[in-house]
């Protein structure tokens, strides 16, 4: 297990200097706006949080966006990740645009988030469950440090179920992002991207692992076909 998180850790490293570019060409420009209605959702639910983590920050787009959110209400907005380039490019990011809300980054491990209890009312993820070694450690650890009545959300890829769209998209996968990522990027990474993708647990899969870590009122919301799919569930 250890090998495979270095392993995880070292690609991260080297797609760093391109994640941000090919996630919107790949996209199509359109994972800004899953990230834009994740936040609005949990906003939703928890109207005015005092500490937001984002776990699996990367390169930071989703805690930005909570930190221009937040900006006038003096929360704490915490971005965590494991792989240092990722987290430098995050705070290249921050220092170009005055924040109110500055976050804070932290290089650290989302099996073992270094944070006491109850400590935060959000705690987040988007597109990082499905590259933890232990994906339900990673989800009892996010509502661990959840106070109670906070939320836990992870945005997450999937593949759909069933028909045009299941064939399709697995084709997208494997055909196309592969190739364009090795093509931009030079890395064969985006092939572990794609296999990551096909393989991970079913959105009911999810929302089974947010309740055997403690979560209730667990729901889910597709926000792109059953392809990108918003979980979250409350801490009691």
């Amino acid at each position: 297990m250890l090998a495979e998180k270095k392993n995880v850790r070292g690609m991260f490293a080297r797609i760093a200097p391109f994640y941000d570019a090919l996630n919107h060409i790949l996209s199509f420009s359109i994972d800004r706006l899953w990230r834009k209605r994740t936040v609005r959702r949990i906003l939703e639910a928890v109207e005015t949080p005092r500490c937001v983590l984002d776990v699996c920050a990367g390169t930071g787009d989703l805690t930005l966006l909570f930190s221009e959110r937040l900006r006038d209400s003096g929360a704490l907005v915490v971005g965590l990740d494991f792989t240092h380039p990722m987290l430098e490019i995050a705070r290249r990011k921050t220092a170009r645009k005055k924040y109110k809300t500055q976050p804070i980054w932290l290089e650290g491990d989302a099996l073992c988030l270094p944070f006491a209890d109850s400590m935060f009312d959000v705690s987040t993820m988007a597109f990082g469950l499905r590259n933890l070694t232990d994906p339900q450690t990673g989800l009892r650890e996010m509502a661990r440090v959840t106070h109670p009545g906070g939320v836990v959300a992870v945005l997450e890829f999937h593949l759909p179920r069933h028909g045009v769209l299941r064939w399709g998209y697995y084709f997208y996968l494997h055909g196309i992002l592969p190739v364009l990522g090795n093509v931009v990027s030079g890395s064969k990474a985006y092939r572990y991207l794609s296999r990551s993708i096909a393989e991970f647990a079913s959105p009911e899969g999810v929302s089974e692992w947010m309740r055997e870590a403690g979560l209730r009122e667990v729901q889910r919301e597709n926000i792109f076909g059953r392809a990108v799919v918003l979980h979250w569930g409350r801490v009691l």
